[in-house]
Formats: structure tokens, C-alpha cells, sequence
């Protein structure tokens, strides 16, 4: 996300709908179930790939706004299923090293480093 296109509450919204996509997943029907849409394939993602894909811009792109940051490191702790924790978890570890290295406000920091 381009600080000189978009704001932190872009990338605030942005990473929540996200979330509510993981959220979704997370809580999906079994595979043995109907599907609502039989004719639409995906292929199955693997889950270190789908957090990267979908949080590693805005984790260090984004790592010098205290708001973003906090907001990104709460939608990888909760909710999400265990295969996904992991890597949510790995993903929260280098998104606080790259606030750590942004972040020009100690206080910042330290909030950070508590969340």
C-alpha cells in the first residue's frame, strides 16, 4: 500500500476484510458438503503462502504506522484455523521486527511489542 496513495485507514480496512476471509475459511463447511457453487474450482493454497501472499506488503510496507500494525498483528492472532496459525504466527514475528526498525517513537514501539 503506497503511504502517498492510500492512508492507514485503507490499509486498516483492507486488512480487515481480509481477516473476515481467513475467518470464512477458517469456519467452512467440510469438504464433503454440497458445494454453493460446483462449477468454481480453486486450487487448495498452502497456508504459509496465503498469509504471505495476503499480509507480507502491508506488514513491511506499511511497519512505520502504529495503527496499521496493531491492527494487522491482532487479525493473525485470533480465530483463524490451526493450519493457518502457524504461519500467522511467524508472519506477527516479522511484522514487529519490521515495526521495531520504523517505528521512530519508542512508546510506539513498546505498544507494539505488547500487542
Amino acid at each position: 500500500m503506497s503511504p502517498g496513495i492510500n492512508d492507514p485507514g485503507t490499509a486498516v480496512d483492507e486488512i480487515a476484510w481480509f481477516e473476515k476471509l481467513l475467518w470464512d475459511r477458517a469456519h467452512q463447511t467440510p469438504e464433503d458438503a454440497d458445494p454453493d457453487y460446483p462449477q468454481i474450482f480453486l486450487p487448495e493454497v498452502d497456508p504459509a503462502t496465503l498469509i504471505e501472499s495476503t499480509f507480507v506488503g502491508t506488514a513491511r510496507d506499511r511497519a512505520d504506522t502504529v495503527e496499521v500494525v496493531r491492527r494487522l498483528l491482532n487479525a493473525l492472532q485470533d480465530g483463524l484455523d490451526p493450519e493457518l496459525a502457524k504461519a500467522a504466527r511467524d508472519l506477527a514475528t516479522r511484522t514487529r521486527a519490521y515495526a521495531d526498525a520504523s517505528l521512530v517513537l519508542d512508546h510506539e514501539k513498546d505498544i507494539v511489542a505488547k500487542d
